[in-house]
């Protein structure tokens, strides 16, 4: 059975190692996106210190859903996924898709909310969660991963002000690209 949404959006959270946790190409389903070993060939060192590596993504920044110019219907739901990659192999370990701009309502659950959401139905413990910028410049969601005690390591963009140090040791602010050029 593919690891799908039902039509209300509702999460579907699935077991790691669930069969038909993970779609292939055609969209039927297959279980497993990447063998043990070929993990292990991309990320030792991460899966030496961590358990397992989850992964929060979703495509509403890919041009599959911009839709076509002078075309009105841009309305296609949002898949927002995690995956676990871990030393078995990738799995999708949750999915659900909404549609964008019902989330503008100041009463609805934010994107970063049902991302939070479907990292609390999966187990995290000993693991570590990444994400790109859609997810790692909002303050509530690293927040959200805070508040719950969770490692993470966050893709920012360069723009973004981020902090030089943690609490009350806060050195100073300065942008994301100006960190990136020290390190050079």
């Amino acid at each position: 059975m593919p690891a799908r949404s039902s039509k209300s959006g509702s999460p579907r959270v699935l077991p790691a190692g669930a069969a038909g946790s993970g779609p292939d190409t055609n969209g039927s389903s297959t279980g497993l996106i990447l063998s043990g070993a070929e993990v292990q060939l991309v990320s030792p060192a991460a899966l030496s210190r961590w358990r397992d590596i989850i992964l929060v993504e979703d495509d509403s920044a890919r041009a599959v859903r911009r839709g076509a110019a002078g075309v009105a219907d841009r309305a296609s739901r949002v898949l927002l996924r995690v995956h676990r990659i871990g030393r078995n192999g990738i799995r999708v370990a949750a999915e659900r898709s909404y549609l964008p701009g019902l989330l503008r309502d100041s009463d609805a659950k934010q994107r970063s909310d049902l991302a939070l959401d479907m990292v609390d139905g999966v187990s995290c413990r000993g693991s570590v969660v990444i994400c790109g910028p859609a997810y790692g410049c909002s303050p509530r969601f690293l927040d959200g991963l805070a508040a719950r005690g969770l490692d993470a390591v966050v893709e920012v963009r360069p723009s973004r002000p981020v902090a030089i140090g943690q609490g009350a040791k806060v050195r100073g602010i300065v942008l994301a690209s100006e960190l990136l050029d020290r390190a050079r």
